[in-house]
């Protein structure tokens, strides 16, 4: 630009920070998408104005870092693929069957929980113990198995905030710094 000076190490500071508030932000929404694609949402937690809500932190022109983040603790072992175990030492897992009623939400009652079954009794099977219960009556009578007792259970790994942040900013950083640097030159004082 003849007859125009400025300081370009300014304009690519800008850009950056103006870059990384953009894959951040769109991060974010890949983020959300993936939470509501893999997990049973039954209200807005991940929404970015509720507490345990995905959030795109800005980066700034003093300080280039943006990023992703959650204050949701319990996505951590689904990101990490861990063990679920026990609070109890020496407990048991309680792992629902699909005899288990649940609400319209997928919210297992009260009612339903394994503290609270009547007439439900420890059955030992070849495969570990089990909660049962007889349901019916005369000749319609069952058992029906409501719980499975594991020490552990695997959580599959599901990775959705740090997988989709990745691949978000491989895909689209160089397409928006490229537009972001072109308009903070145009724009330069």
């Amino acid at each position: 630009m003849p007859g125009k000076t400025f300081d370009l190490s300014r304009q690519v500071t800008f850009a950056l920070a103006a870059t990384l508030t953009t894959v951040a932000k769109e991060a974010q929404a890949a983020s959300i998408k993936e939470i509501e694609r893999d997990f049973t949402v039954r209200n807005n937690w991940d929404q970015p104005g509720n507490a345990m809500g995905i959030k795109a932190l800005p980066a700034t022109k003093d300080d280039l870092s943006a990023a992703v983040a959650t204050k949701a603790d319990w996505l951590i072992p689904h990101e990490e693929g861990t063990d679920k175990t026990p609070l109890r030492i020496g407990g048991q897992l309680a792992i629902p069957t699909t005899a288990v009623r649940r609400t319209k939400r997928d919210i297992i009652r009260k009612n339903q929980r394994p503290r609270a079954l009547s007439r439900a009794f420890l059955l030992k099977t070849k495969n570990g113990p089990v909660i049962a219960q007889w349901q019916g009556r005369g000749k319609n009578r069952k058992l029906v198995v409501l719980y499975h007792l594991k020490p552990r259970a695997k959580i599959r790994k599901q990775s959705t905030v740090v997988t989709p942040t990745v691949k978000v900013f491989e895909k689209r950083f160089d397409a928006i710094f490229f537009d972001q640097l072109k308009k903070a030159v145009a724009t330069a004082r």
